[in-house]
């Protein structure tokens, strides 16, 4: 419902726009006023809906990540937690990175880039290396330029979340470089060009920075920020 753009956080246009649609029974009378949380309520339900009907990469991701999201306001808080989702970083690619997750104790925020292992931009596609490397370092291109401000922003992020929800993570946070990637088992195939794409994206984006998912398990938030923070 909101972006940051320049210096201050404004309304998605398109949010109210969509609120004066008739879908499935539903009209808005004030997305300001008395309504505004039933909005925010319905289309949750609807953008949920969206991803668990579909089909394709795109939606098995979502639906993968959305599970991880309930973290962030459950009763049994992990210590990891999924703070923001679809970050458009550079604004003229058009990508978007997947989800920010803060960790409350050390009080640090990363951005993971998550992909099903099936994705065409893990492979190998006309003897050039896989574009996740161009999309992953792009982000950690981008976040290095822009650091301070990126921290500034989210810590502003993290204090409507907290006025919004009664929660209490910490504002004042510091940006864990590089991008982090996620890969989750769809059908895994170790085919010999698989098996070259994966050696160049552990090469360009580092082994590190990289959870391989290949046993079809969804590990925690925990589990998944101590992998990607493992220096060795």
């Amino acid at each position: 419902m909101f972006r940051f753009a320049g210096n201050s956080f404004k309304r998605n246009p398109n949010y109210d726009k969509d609120c004066n649609k008739k879908n499935s029974g539903f009209v808005s009378e004030d997305s300001y006023g008395k309504r505004f949380l039933e909005n925010y309520d319905y289309f949750k339900e609807e953008n949920k809906s969206k991803f668990l009907s579909g089909i394709g990469d795109k939606s098995k991701e979502r639906q993968i990540l959305d599970k991880l999201n309930c973290h962030t306001f459950s009763k049994n808080k992990s210590t990891v937690v999924v703070i923001d989702v679809e970050i458009n970083i550079n604004e003229d690619s058009g990508k978007k990175c997947d989800m920010v997750l803060l960790n409350t104790v050390t009080t640090e925020i990363m951005f993971v880039e998550s992909k099903i292992y099936q994705n065409k931009n893990l492979g190998i596609s006309g003897g050039n290396e896989p574009d996740v490397i161009g999309q992953a370092c792009g982000y950690t291109k981008t976040n290095d330029e822009h650091k301070s401000k990126i921290e500034l922003a989210y810590g502003e992020h993290i204090k409507i979340v907290n006025n919004l929800f009664g929660s209490t993570f910490p504002t004042k946070i510091t940006l864990v470089l590089p991008t982090k990637l996620l890969v989750y088992n769809d059908k895994l195939t170790h085919t010999p060009r698989r098996k070259t794409a994966n050696e160049l994206i552990n090469k360009h984006v580092g082994e590190n920075n990289i959870m391989w998912n290949f046993s079809g398990n969804e590990p925690s938030l925990d589990k998944i920020w101590k992998k990607l923070t493992k220096t060795s």
